[in-house]
């Protein structure tokens, strides 16, 4: 094993560390394909168990059935899109590397069609190094509230949450839940009801991040797959000395966390795939409700016309709209300034 990630072991037996690595959440999305099809592989990649799925609700367009160990698959036949939910008891009974070689075969097959939507990244500390609270005070200080100095973290704030299960077990959430990344540290033990014995350290990432963690998953080795994708958990979260007049990349790990996640790197995460302002607009509204869309059809597509509508309403009722006016805003000065500099017309931009 690197001898750099000491503790980073894939969720096989577990090592001398006390450290066990899975995924424990995985969803996916493929366009243009029947459900069929997707259970077809389903069954050929993790099981003839995965044959069997139970119908939950039906409407006039889309179809929400359940499967084994709580698994959900919802179909669209309007947008024409199959989305996949394997939880985390599904995740355990198939395996991590079931879940990759899934990953990686429905991208063999559609190519851009297929896009993995969620994956949670857990970590299990047998030997219970850091307890929940212990974490929480190291992240926050609990008389002001705010993060310490030695915290390097993506999340605006954190917040300490109480685990549903009987016995309790105190977790603690750093992030939002519409954000890419989340991290979870509870009290597995509680959470399982004695299953699992250790404390779990858990991310979840969603969006662009989930496809680039499957991408290093595939790309990594069989025998350490956390060395693959604790990058990931490092670049969202980190604990450096407080070093003054030292950069942050230059500040030597503190001594507990580096002790779970060895010398690792953060991972880099590929670029915000940037659309024109037709092909945004379209996007966008197809993934709100029907009213924002009949608002760019009652103004004749009148995309300015829409954005200033959308301005004078109450944004704390609309959070959702604050990107489309922002992108409207950007694109629109780009296109006015271009459009003066060489001299077809649309003045200077206001």
């Amino acid at each position: 094993m690197n001898q750099a990630l000491p503790l980073l072991a894939a969720r096989q037996p577990i090592d001398g560390s006390g450290l066990q690595f899975g995924i424990d959440w995985f969803a996916f999305t493929v366009k243009g394909a029947q459900r069929v099809w997707v259970v077809s592989q389903l069954v050929e990649l993790l099981g003839d168990e995965w044959r069997d799925w139970q119908l939950v609700r039906r409407s006039e367009r889309r179809e929400r059935t359940r499967g084994p160990h709580g698994a959900l698959m919802e179909v669209d036949w309007a947008e024409k899109w199959v989305h996949v939910v394997i939880k985390g008891k599904g995740c355990r009974a198939v395996g991590t590397e079931a879940i990759v070689r899934l990953h990686e075969v429905l991208f063999a097959k559609v190519g851009d069609a297929y896009r993995a939507k969620r994956v949670d990244l857990a970590w299990d500390d047998y030997k219970k190094r850091v307890s929940p609270e212990q974490f929480r005070e190291r992240f926050c200080d609990p008389v002001t509230k705010k993060k310490r100095p030695e915290v390097v973290c993506k999340a605006r704030g954190g917040r300490a949450i109480v685990d549903d299960a009987p016995n309790g077990g105190g977790s603690y959430t750093i992030g939002r839940r519409e954000s890419n990344r989340l991290l979870r540290v509870y009290d597995k033990a509680a959470e399982s009801g004695g299953t699992v014995d250790a404390i779990r350290i858990e991310l979840e990432c969603k969006d662009r991040v989930a496809v680039d963690v499957m991408e290093a998953l595939v790309r990594g080795s069989v025998e350490c797959r956390s060395a693959a994708v604790v990058g990931f958990l490092v670049g969202f979260i980190d604990f450096r000395e407080a070093v003054p007049g030292m950069a942050v990349r230059q500040r030597p790990r503190c001594s507990w966390w580096a002790e779970l996640v060895g010398a690792a790197r953060k991972a880099k995460l590929s670029p915000v795939e940037r659309l024109g302002l037709e092909e945004w607009r379209m996007d966008f509204t197809q993934r709100n409700s029907s009213g924002f869309r009949l608002l760019c059809h009652l103004n004749g597509g009148d995309i300015g016309q829409t954005s200033q509508e959308l301005l004078g309403a109450n944004l704390r009722d609309n959070p959702r709209h604050r990107a489309w006016h922002r992108q409207i805003k950007a694109e629109r000065l780009a296109r006015e300034a271009e459009c003066h500099k060489t001299g077809d017309g649309g003045g200077s931009p206001s």
